[in-house]
């Protein structure tokens, strides 16, 4: 698979030269009317306004049309990387709740090891090791450190799946050639979750 990161940032180029073309092609004609020597002041500033209003309605069309190629890709990348959900066990339920169990009854005294070796079955469903994480810190004293082997492909994952959330939200909205510091602040954001998700991503490939 092509990286994440990579192909995001074709995008930003193909959408930086069209968006470049478009403004140059302004600017030139603008230009012209600036050296027009016939045509009165008030005139050429409207025909100026024109030329300007149209450079933003057709910069506001290539933002649109890559900004929806870009929510595409991270929709497809987050399918690629996570997948769909795999089948359960029918005593799923029951092997949670003995799980938990061997938890409660270990209590303050248990290990990262011990929890490890309980919890190894669950270790793909990254819901449910959420779930048993706030189990084990409760009762563990919330020593996070204490069990990074238990929960660290966990944490990993929702750190991923925070990143994908904020991608998703500004994916939509990630390029914006007319307003130029809004741009620059939103591409940077949005490319630091890609950068974040790319580093996670091959612990998670489905």
């Amino acid at each position: 698979m092509a990286k994440f990161k990579s192909k995001i940032k074709a995008l930003v180029d193909k959408h930086n030269e069209e968006v470049k073309a478009i403004k140059a092609d302004a600017q030139s004609k603008i230009k012209a009317w600036k050296d027009d020597k016939v045509y009165s002041d008030a005139y050429k500033k409207e025909r100026i306004q024109e030329i300007e209003k149209e450079m933003k309605t057709q910069c506001a069309a290539i933002d649109e049309k890559y900004n929806k190629q870009i929510q595409e890709i991270v929709v497809s990348e987050k399918s690629s990387i996570i997948g769909k959900p795999s089948t359960k066990p029918a005593d799923y339920q029951l092997q949670i709740s003995n799980a938990l169990k061997f938890i409660e009854l270990a209590g303050k005294n248990l290990t990262d090891d011990q929890a490890y070796g309980i919890l190894k079955p669950f270790q793909g469903d990254y819901e449910t090791m959420s779930l048993f994480q706030s189990a084990v810190y409760g009762l563990a004293g919330n020593l996070e450190n204490r069990f990074e082997k238990t929960f660290k492909k966990t944490n990993d994952f929702l750190i991923m799946m925070n990143n994908f959330e904020l991608a998703e939200k500004t994916a939509g909205k990630v390029l914006n050639s007319i307003d130029s510091i809004s741009n620059g602040v939103g591409l940077n954001l949005f490319m630091d979750s890609i950068d974040t998700i790319e580093n996670f991503s091959e612990s998670f490939e489905a």
